[in-house]
């Protein structure tokens, strides 16, 4: 969840308005990145799949083969404790 906040304030009084809304993944990603402990370039791949590019678009992006691209695949979900799905 994200928070925001600011002071509104009049002549005589002051306010704080709040508002509270999801996360998207984007405000997230960096945070869980960090938390795992992936490499920057792991962090490259990870950054790319989550704003929606394919693995082909990702290796291309990055400048990589697409076998380099799911090797950091399969090392960020070993990292991250996911078991299935490491091939896109």
């Amino acid at each position: 969840m994200v928070l925001h906040a600011t002071t509104l304030s009049a002549d005589y009084e002051k306010h704080t308005a709040v508002i509270v809304e999801p996360a998207r993944p984007a405000e997230l990603s960096p945070l869980i990145v960090h938390a795992y402990g992936l490499t920057s370039r792991e962090r490259e791949v990870a950054r790319l799949m989550v704003q929606g590019l394919s693995a082909k678009q990702a290796a291309q992006q990055l400048g990589v083969s697409a076998d380099t691209l799911q090797d950091h695949l399969r090392s960020i979900y070993e990292k991250v404790g996911v078991h299935s799905g490491a091939s896109s």
